[in-house]
């Protein structure tokens, strides 16, 4: 069983190695340009990043039996569509995600 005092000292350590990670950036870099490298990664690494989201999502449906993947292609599709008219993650993750709910409930 760990005492109070151990418990307020990790959370104290835990706050403060937070605060460092989250502080070093600007403390360190807030006058300097960006690396080539950082700039890149800046770039393309988010939509890297929601490539390989859309891979794992898709894996696993089963394209041989009914209904053959078109919930979850239909609700990618939407979600796509909604994202590039409007440019809100929010708005097109939740009305991707109900399509997709509603329709494997009814299909």
């Amino acid at each position: 069983m760990l005492s109070v005092q151990q418990i307020i000292t990790a959370t104290v350590i835990a706050a403060a190695v937070t605060l460092f990670t989250r502080a070093a950036p600007f403390v360190f870099f807030g006058k300097n340009r960006p690396s080539p490298a950082i700039m890149y990664m800046q770039r393309y690494i988010p939509p890297m990043t929601m490539v390989i989201l859309v891979i794992y999502c898709l894996k696993d449906i089963a394209w041989q039996t009914y209904p053959y993947g078109f919930p979850a292609l239909f609700g990618a599709a939407v979600t796509a569509a909604l994202h590039m008219w409007r440019r809100n993650a929010l708005i097109s993750i939740f009305a991707g995600t109900t399509l997709y709910m509603f329709m494997i409930r009814v299909l």
